[in-house]
């Protein structure tokens, strides 16, 4: 599974070659790699990925929509 870790400081990765710039995002695969990176200062905490939502946006009591059709006069 690939984990995700926020970039802490401007690195080159020593096997790909590849420039890993401050504030971007580092995927990998390997455990060790990754916590090789964080022990050297380069890598911050694992990217928790976000909880799906199970149930969907909630609307107003009213059922009302805001900003949708009419001239935008409301007074009649």
């Amino acid at each position: 599974m690939v984990k995700r870790y926020q970039v802490a400081a401007n690195f080159i990765d020593k096997y790909t070659k590849k420039y890993h710039p401050k504030g971007t995002v580092y995927e990998t695969d390997s455990e060790e790699r990754a916590e090789e990176l964080r022990k050297g200062g380069f890598l911050g905490e694992e990217i928790q990925p976000k909880p799906d939502r199970a149930e969907p946006p909630k609307r107003s009591k009213s059922g009302k929509r805001k900003g949708k059709g009419g001239t935008g006069d409301e007074s009649g």
